[in-house]
């Protein structure tokens, strides 16, 4: 099931409080007699009458209401995308940073577009100004790993970026038999969450020298290890591993 903060509805509010629990309180109980605001304001003008319900016992409808948001349309992708399917853009959409939700996905760069050059990937960056951008990697095991950020790739002396960033794959889930998607959020450990060389791409990373995900200039060798800054898994099918394919989208 989605995972979604509150919804509204005519039954009051349906609120997530811990795993396998929510918490359901009805409008009429609201001193402000009104559902909008923030949670917490929401919260504070609310009588004590309120009760805890274990997921079983939450009606059907009601349910369907807390899953609304797996039938939001795609984000428009002003060209297609040679990496991603359907099912990997509906699930990252989700997990977007904030600046970049309701925004169209525009190709910044690609490797079956431009040639596999990071100075290229630089150079289009520069085009494309300050804002979040998504890299997508399929190795050639067809493993799709990737990372979100909240600033363009540029080359820098140091590490830069926010905590809004992370690293994700797509993982089998042999029991539903589908893809879905893992993400690794920041740490707060350090801040290596993104550095541009002349010669690799680094993201992530520890006093180790293991980076969560390092691809070089030719956009051909990579690597990824576990490390402090998003505690990741290996994103790839093995710790190193060879690109199929490399594509930069932004959002405008």
């Amino acid at each position: 099931m989605a995972s979604y903060p509150h919804v509204v509805g005519e039954v009051g509010i349906l609120h997530k409080w811990s795993d396998g629990m929510f918490v359901l309180i009805n409008e009429q109980t609201s001193s402000s007699g009104s559902s909008t605001g923030t949670n917490e304001h929401y919260y504070s003008n609310t009588s004590s009458s309120w009760e805890i319900y274990t997921l079983a016992d939450i009606p059907r409808e009601r349910i369907l209401k807390m899953e609304v948001e797996d039938d939001l349309p795609l984000p428009t992708l002003r060209e297609e995308s040679e990496l991603m399917q359907q099912y990997h853009i509906q699930q990252l959409s989700k997990n977007l940073i904030s600046t970049a939700v309701g925004h169209d996905w525009v190709l910044l760069y690609s490797t079956n577009k431009h040639g596999m050059s990071l100075r290229t990937l630089y150079r289009n960056m520069a085009e494309y100004g300050d804002s979040p951008v998504l890299l997508f990697v399929t190795d050639t095991t067809l493993q799709s790993f990737g990372a979100v950020l909240s600033c363009q790739l540029k080359i820098s002396e140091h590490y830069y970026g926010t905590g809004e960033s992370f690293l994700f794959k797509f993982q089998p889930n042999e029991e539903q038999a589908i893809l879905e998607l893992k993400v690794y959020r920041w740490t707060g450990e350090n801040d290596f969450v993104v550095k541009g060389n002349p010669d690799s791409l680094v993201f992530g990373g520890g006093e180790d020298g293991r980076f969560g995900l390092w691809i070089d200039d030719q956009f051909y060798h990579g690597s990824s290890y576990m490390c402090k800054t998003f505690k990741n898994e290996c994103l790839s099918s093995k710790p190193d591993f060879i690109c199929k394919g490399v594509e930069v989208w932004g959002f405008v």
